[in-house]
This record gives structure tokens, C-alpha cells and sequence, in this order.
């Protein structure tokens, strides 16, 4: 008989096809098609058989030589069964039609036949290539194997959506991303990617996809079309068990505990089976098809399992409650052991070891750490939390992370369980990233107490850290427990503490103290992710102390080391750093380009914060570009947003779109800055932050939304920059979207005409920032001090001069100078501030002032604190 009717257009396999035509043409005498059970074997060899014109034969039902010999005569002598028992009158018979090519579908079962048959027709046949496919290689001289795997991710997904019923077309386009999901669920696997789109003319592709997370045995197909081993996935995967030895049966079972990839160490430790070695029992079922390999290096050979495999395997080793016991002690053992080298070495900088740690290492620990907590096995759990929690960070699910913490301490362990404290702290971390701040404070005051009680300092330690964390870093307050977390005798706790002392002096005004403090710290970090924070503080340091060209080498160096550790949520946090840098030094077109790169980053891993981000990093350069495009990234972002675990983060994007939205959108700016101010409402954001974060920088935005209407008027234009520059002065000064929110403003006075009144100075006098000088410091005490009287006198009386005596007292305090004296320093001084470019210093009969805007405002703004 010819190739069975398929259900669907083929899909995919242009290589595996041409490599078969290729095979045709060079006269290979034998192919054959190996791979596992419903991976579309028959398939490609029934499309093969088309289009070199050759002969295609199921023998699926051959158990035996002769039944083998009946399969291929019938075909080849068209139902004429004289000669089905002799071999070589087939043979003859072939090499008389002379076909180019024979398939042979399904030979595994009839592998002990083989040598006796096919064997002695490819001598028989020496102008015809014989295409077989099998789970296993034939093993017959001259034979060419081609190994076939899953489709790949863009293939599944064509298929699966050709294989739906039209009905459902419409909903799998809305739902293209739950169709990735449940392409990934079934490995890629045509047979299982057909029956499962054959259900959707009964069910939703979200019901679909919920279904399939609980039972793969859904996968069975209800119209029965298909032979009885296709009918069903899982019968299709029991044909392969069924041809197994039972140690082979006992290893495959063991093996489904490995949530991920795992190599011959991992399988030497955990599979037992009877008289057969582990090294013999993964050779045989890769053999057999039932072990993927992965890496070409013998050092670097890894081995998967498919997750419809696995699940068939791990519901055949559930069946024996006593060996599964055995085989899943063994397995926790073996994972939290590994995992804690890695950990170790991670410490220690090895970046392999933290990649691993992040990468499909962590696939194995979370099977052990959701199996211990069903068993209420806390020694494990609490040995687990801590070591899962670096890929939990690293791929942004700290949500997750809080609730697998908490699951592992609600077991009820004593305090002095070995991890108990760890995981209290990993609780403590997520609860502060998710805006869960009160929640944190209990947390670190409960590790505080417990370091005491335990006379455990690393523990004592990171409570301090973790109070600090989860209090407002202005609360005066906080320095106490980074002082008291700085002087603790763990180096990773010192690190942190110096990072935090750090930011602390450069918000205080001590710019290089915080630079050396930051130093300290990054010289104190041991594992790669403590390295990437502590570098991403330094160059923040370096940033404010306007040592710009060297914060830029730091934050690329945070960069480089992500990329080593594959660390990618790092990767993002960074490379957004960078934009936020370039966009606030006037570098707009470059921040675009480096935004674009860290889209394409965060897309590719799936780290929809760091899409975020970046999204609304280009918008914000794009609009200071005045780029229509911008409104496109805000309303892709605004879509994104929805989905964000870290309000925090969901908030300063929500103002900054907002902003960036006014323009073309009043309404849809309004609606975001609303569900932002919800969110700070519902978390206590608003608490934590109070004074520089969330709640300022809404209010700005705000104040900018109102103001972005296109001025219509002279006296419009004078209210519109009036109300930027009030949300100038409520955005107040400080790093990172507080600093693009400014910008923004800044751009936004200088393009409705008003320029010259986007002077700000800091209320100190320690910097002034002027449109056409930019950023100067200003390192003379007495000018500072001058400056500062000027902008005290403004912020009571903006219209009253002041006289020579305050400004004296403000440029010299203490000092008794004789008038004339003071009246050339004076002079000297206020020339000084004019020629390093803030010329809005007015004369007057009574004194100075600094000068007016178009409407009768100040033409400066004030904003707290150091840049």
C-alpha cells in the first residue's frame, strides 16, 4: 500500500527532506529515519516517497521475517501472494521495477528480521536506496542514520494552527501567545501537536492549554483515524516501553524525575536498575530514541527526555510507591548537593557555576522543592528555597519565589533548621522587589531577632540589610542598620551594606565619599551577581559626581559580566541604566539605537520588565526627538504593563508614558496615571518612597499631561510652562526616571518656545543646570553659598531682592570682613556664577535677584538635593 492520507499539509523538514532526496541521488542503499514515537518519522518518509517517486510500505504490523517478506510483496507484486514467503524472489522482484527508492515505515519491532531481509535486498537492489524508519537504527552495513527531533518552535506552531479546525482560527490568532505556550507544553511533537488541535472544536485554546498542564492523556484522538499505536499519545510512547528490557523500563522510569537536561555524573548518581550500569542505560535508551542528546563536545554531552516521554515514564515509576521513594531520595540528594557546589562556586565568581544555578539547573531543584512540599518534607524545602532563588531573580518570578518561601517555613521546622534562616531571608528579598515593604520590615526584624537568639552574625546581618531595604532610604532610621550590617563579619552582607552607605552619601552631597564606599563594596563582592550590583552602584555614584565617561565603562562592565553569567534580567537592568545615561546627556539618536538593542534582548528571554523598560526608553527618546514613533512604544508599553510583577517599576514607566502619551492622547494619559496612583494605593509604595518616589514622580507627570496641549496663545503658553516647571519642582532631582522625567520636561519648555526658563539650580547652590551650559558645578565654597542665599530669599519672595549683607553672610559665614572688602568678593563671586553660565542674576538698587520668565514667574527652578 502506498502513504497513509494525512490529516494536514506537511509542515517543515526541508533539510531532513532534502538530506533523504540528496540520499536518493548519491545512491546511498540505506537511510534510515530514527527517532521517537509521534516525532513524524512516517511523515517525512511518506512526503520522501512522493517526491522521488519510490515505493512506500507500512510495516508496522511485521513482527517476524516472513511477515516483513508479506509487507513488501504485497506491495511490490501488487496483492500477488506466490512468492510472499521467499526473500529473494522480493528482491528480485524489486530490482526488477527498479525503483529509485522503498520506504519501509516502522521496522523497530521488527528489528531480529531485519538482517535476514532487508539485508539481502539492498544486495539484491544495488540501484534503489531503501528508507527505512525505526526508534532505533538498523544496524545493517552501509547504513546512513538520520537522526529526526521535534519541530522546531516556528514550525510546531504552523502546524498546530493548520491542524485546528477552521472555527478556530480566529481565536488562535488572539491567542498567539497561549498557542507558544501549549507548542512548548507538547515538545514540538507533530502527533501530539494534531490530536491536540483537533480539540479545539470543542474547547478554547486558554481551556486547551489548562487541560494539558493537568493531563497529557487528553492527547488521544476521538474521531479514531488513525492506527490503533497513533490513536493516542501516550499509546504511541507505551509502544516504545513495550520494546524495552525491564532494566531499561526501570532506568527510563528513574530518569523522568529530571525535570531538564542532565549528563552522565547526574545519571551515575541517581539511576539504579538492576544489573544494568547507568552509563549502559543511557547509551540504550538514546539508542532506543528516548533520550534526546544535546552538545557536541563529549565533556559538554548532555541528555532530555520529552515531556510527553517523561510524563508517560514518571506516571510508570508513580505505579511502585516503594521504588519511587527510593529513586526520588536519592534524586533530592543528588540536586541539593549539586546545586550547593554550584552555589559555593558562584560565591566565589565562577561564572559556569551561576549560570548553571539560573539556567536548567534550576528545572531539577524546582521538581524537588514542589515534591518536598507536597510530602510536608521541610528539611528539604528549607535546603531548597535558598539555592532556586537565584533563578527566580534572574528570570524576574519573585512572586513565585514568596510563595514557595512561605510554603517551605509554614511547614513548621525549628528556627535552627539548616536553611530555615536562608529561605526567612530569600522571603524577605521577594516580598521587598514585589512592594510587599511591611511585610519585608516583619521579615528582616524577624532575622535580626533569630541572628541573636542563634548568635549567628550573617543572619543578624541580613536582617539589618533587610530592614534597611524595606524602609524609606531618606528615614533617618535606616542608617543605623546598614552601619550595624557594614560591620557584620560576612563578607556578602558587608558588600551590600557599603553599596547601600554608598547611595546614601552621594544623595547627602559627598560625592567622592561615595565613590570610594562603592569602591569598597564591589571590592568585597564575591559571586557574579553581587559583582553586577555592586559595579551598577559605582557607576551610579560616578554618575552623580559627574564622572560620566567612567560611569558609562562601569555600567558596560555590569553589562558584559551579565551576558558571562546569563544573568539576562541583569543584562536588561543595565543596558536601560546606560540609555537612561545617554538620554540624560543629550545623546538622544544613540540612546534610541542601545534601547533597541535591550528590546531585543529582553524579548528574546521573555523578561517582560526588562521589555518594558526598554520600550518606554525608546519612547522617551524618541519623543525628545520628536519622533512620531514614540507614541507607538507608549502604547505597547502601556499594553505590557498590565503584566509587570514589580510595581514599582509598573509605576515610574506608567508616569513616564503618560507623559509621552499627552501629546496625541489626554485621555489615555490620564487613565495611566490613574491606575499607576491605584497601585501605589493598594502597595505602600507611597510610604516607602515618600519624598522622591512614586508619589513625586505621578505628581510631575501630571502636572506635565496637563501642560501638553498645544499652546494657542501667548498667555497659554506662558500657563503650559508655569505648569512644567511646578512639575519640575515636585519631580525634584535624583537618578534614574525622576532624571528622564526632567529631561522630558526641560525638552518639552524649550520646544514651546519658552527656553529660558528651564534654569535649575539646586537649593544648596551646589550645582545650577543652564540650557546652554548644561550641567556645572559649582566648586567654590563661597559661590555656593551665595547661590544658596539667592534661591532661600526666592523661594520666600521671588520678586525681592536681597541685599549685600545676607549674601555676605551666606559666602563667608563667621567671617568679619570690612565693607569694601566684602563688596569685591562680592562682585568677584556673583561674576563668577554669571561667566560659568547662569546669567539670570538681576541687579537692583537693594540688592539681587535671581530673574524673571515671560509671565512674571522666577525663570529658575529649584530642585532638592545633588545630582
Amino acid at each position: 500500500m502506498g502513504p497513509l492520507p494525512q490529516a494536514t499539509s506537511f509542515v517543515g523538514r526541508s533539510q531532513e527532506l532534502s538530506r533523504i532526496t540528496r540520499a536518493v541521488s548519491d545512491g546511498r542503499s540505506l537511510l534510515s529515519v530514527v527517532g521517537p514515537g509521534g516525532v513524524g518519522k512516517s511523515r517525512l518518509a511518506a512526503e520522501a516517497s512522493r517526491s522521488v517517486g519510490g515505493l512506500f510500505v507500512d510495516a508496522s504490523a511485521a513482527r517476524t521475517p516472513r511477515e516483513l517478506v508479506g509487507a513488501v510483496a504485497d506491495q511490490v507484486l501488487r496483492g500477488d501472494g506466490t512468492v510472499t514467503a521467499q526473500v529473494d524472489a522480493v528482491g528480485r522482484a524489486v530490482a526488477h521495477l527498479a525503483p529509485d527508492a522503498v520506504v519501509l515505515d516502522n521496522l523497530e519491532q521488527a528489528f531480529e528480521a531485519v538482517p535476514g531481509t532487508l539485508g539481502r535486498w539492498m544486495q539484491a537492489t544495488p540501484a534503489t536506496t531503501w528508507i527505512a524508519t525505526s526508534r532505533v537504527p538498523l544496524e545493517l552495513p552501509g547504513e546512513e542514520v538520520l537522526r529526526l527531533g521535534p519541530l522546531t518552535t516556528e514550525d510546531a506552531h504552523t502546524l498546530f494552527v493548520a491542524a485546528a479546525p477552521p472555527t478556530a482560527r480566529e481565536e488562535l490568532q488572539a491567542g498567539d501567545a497561549v498557542v507558544s505556550e501549549v507548542v512548548a507544553l507538547l515538545d514540538g511533537l507533530p502527533l501530539a501537536l494534531e490530536i491536540a488541535a483537533a480539540r479545539l472544536a470543542v474547547l478554547g485554546i486558554g481551556d486547551l492549554l489548562g487541560r494539558l498542564r493537568q493531563d497529557l492523556g487528553l492527547l488521544r484522538d476521538a474521531q479514531t483515524r488513525r492506527s490503533e499505536r497513533h490513536r493516542t499519545l501516550m499509546a504511541t510512547i507505551r509502544w516504545s516501553w513495550d520494546l524495552l528490557a525491564p532494566d531499561e523500563r526501570q532506568a527510563l522510569a528513574q530518569a523522568s524525575l529530571f525535570a531538564g537536561a542532565f549528563d552522565i555524573d547526574d545519571a551515575e548518581a541517581v539511576l539504579v536498575s538492576g544489573e544494568l550500569e547507568p552509563l549502559d542505560a543511557v547509551h540504550r535508551l538514546v539508542h532506543q530514541s528516548l533520550l534526546q542528546v544535546h552538545g557536541d563536545a563529549p565533556g559538554q554531552r548532555q541528555f532530555r527526555m520529552l515531556i510527553p516521554t517523561r510524563v508517560f515514564a514518571r506516571q510508570q515509576l508513580a505505579a511502585d510507591p516503594e521504588a519511587e521513594a527510593c529513586a526520588e531520595g536519592r534524586f533530592s540528594s543528588w540536586v541539593l548537593g549539586r546545586s550547593g557546589r554550584w552555589m559555593e562556586r558562584a560565591r566565589r565568581g565562577a561564572v559556569d557555576a551561576m549560570r548553571r544555578l539560573q539556567g536548567e539547573g534550576s528545572l531539577d531543584l524546582r521538581a524537588v522543592l514542589e515534591r518536598s512540599l507536597e510530602r510536608g518534607d521541610a528539611a528539604v524545602a528549607l535546603g531548597a528555597v535558598p539555592l532556586l532563588f537565584p533563578a527566580l531573580t534572574a528570570h524576574a518570578d519573585l512572586p513565585e519565589g514568596a510563595r514557595l518561601a512561605r510554603a517551605a517555613l509554614d511547614l513548621g521546622a525549628p528556627a535552627d533548621t539548616p536553611g530555615f534562616a536562608e529561605t526567612l531571608r530569600a522571603l524577605g528579598l521577594a516580598l521587598r522587589v514585589t512592594g510587599r515593604h511591611a511585610e519585608g520590615l516583619e521579615v528582616g526584624r524577624r532575622l535580626v531577632t533569630l541572628g541573636q537568639q542563634l548568635g549567628r552574625d550573617d543572619i543578624e546581618g541580613a536582617g539589618h540589610v533587610a530592614v534597611a531595604r524595606c524602609t524609606h532610604h531618606g528615614d533617618r532610621r535606616v542608617r543605623p542598620h546598614w552601619e550595624a550590617a557594614a560591620a557584620s563579619t560576612t563578607q556578602r552582607v558587608q558588600s551590600e551594606a557599603l553599596g547601600a552607605l554608598a547611595r546614601i552619601a552621594s544623595e547627602e552631597g559627598d560625592a567622592e565619599g561615595a565613590i570610594e564606599l562603592a569602591r569598597r563594596g564591589l571590592a568585597l563582592a564575591e559571586d557574579p551577581r553581587s559583582l553586577v550590583l555592586r559595579e551598577s552602584q559605582l557607576a551610579l555614584c560616578l554618575q552623580r559626581a559627574g564622572h560620566t565617561a567612567e560611569a558609562l565603562e562601569s555600567l558596560r562592565r555590569c553589562v558584559e559580566l551579565a551576558l558571562a553569567t546569563g544573568d539576562l534580567r541583569s543584562v536588561c537592568v543595565n543596558a536601560t541604566a546606560l540609555v537612561e545615561l545617554a538620554i540624560t546627556q543629550g545623546q538622544y539618536e544613540q540612546a534610541v539605537r542601545d534601547a533597541s538593542e535591550a528590546l531585543d534582548v529582553a524579548r528574546r528571554t521573555g523578561f517582560l520588565g526588562g521589555e518594558a523598560a526598554a520600550l518606554c526608553l525608546r519612547a522617551v527618546g524618541r519623543e525628545l526627538l520628536r519622533d512620531a514613533a514614540a507614541l507607538d512604544d507608549a502604547r505597547v508599553c502601556e499594553a505590557l504593563l498590565v503584566s509587570l510583577p514589580e510595581p514599582t517599576w509598573s509605576v515610574s514607566i506608567s508616569g513616564l508614558m503618560a507623559v509621552v502619551l499627552a501629546r496625541a492622547d489626554r485621555a489615555a494619559a490620564d487613565s495611566m496615571l490613574e491606575r499607576a496612583r491605584e497601585l501605589v494605593s493598594a502597595t505602600d509604595l507611597g510610604r516607602l518612597d515618600s519624598g522622591e518616589g512614586p508619589e513625586a514622580l505621578l505628581a510631575a507627570a501630571g502636572a506635565a499631561v496637563r501642560a501638553a496641549e498645544p499652546p494657542t496663545s501667548r498667555e497659554a503658553l506662558a500657563r503650559a510652562a508655569v505648569a512644567l516647571r511646578e512639575a519640575l519642582v515636585l519631580a525634584g532631582d535624583g537618578p534614574g526616571d525622576i532624571a528622564l522625567l526632567r529631561c522630558v520636561i526641560r525638552h518639552r519648555l524649550a520646544v514651546s518656545g519658552d527656553p529660558d526658563t528651564a534654569v535649575m539650580i539646586s537649593r544648596d547652590g551646589s550645582w545650577f543646570d543652564a540650557p546652554e551650559v548644561g550641567r556645572v558645578d559649582v566648586q567654590r565654597e563661597a559661590a555656593r553659598g551665595v547661590l544658596a542665599a539667592l534661591v532661600a530669599s526666592w523661594l520666600l519672595k521671588p520678586e525681592a531682592p536681597v541685599d549685600r549683607t545676607t549674601l555676605v553672610d551666606g559666602g563667608w559665614p563667621g567671617e568679619r570682613i570690612l565693607e569694601q572688602a566684602a563688596a569685591n568678593r562680592l562682585r568677584v563671586t556673583l561674576s563668577w556664577l554669571r561667566k560659568a553660565g547662569l546669567p539670570s542674576i538681576e541687579h537692583h538698587a537693594s540688592g539681587w535677584r535671581l530673574g524673571l520668565g515671560i509671565d512674571g514667574r522666577p525663570s529658575v527652578v529649584v530642585v532638592e538635593g545633588h545630582s
